[in-house]
């Protein structure tokens, strides 16, 4: 048998408090229901401070974004 699993993409740019993009930023994708997520659910950002996460199942997740020196917090 085959079948389609449904799958989402996340993404979005990480900016500073002046609104400058954070390059090199690492964000993190975390499910809400526990299931773990590989090394997929890592990404760092690119030069734009974008980031995309794809092929992911139905549900909830939080993002988290870190880099040193410009701090961290939940997305």
């Amino acid at each position: 048998k085959v079948f389609q699993v449904p799958a989402g993409t996340v993404g979005g740019r990480i900016v500073d408090s002046s609104g400058k993009p954070v390059s090199k930023a690492t964000v993190t994708l975390i499910p809400l229901d526990g299931t773990a997520l590989s090394s997929t659910g890592i990404r760092t950002t690119k030069p734009d401070g974008t980031f995309q996460f794809t092929e992911l199942g139905v549900g909830r997740y939080t993002l988290y974004a870190s880099k040193s020196q410009v701090g961290s917090g939940r997305l």
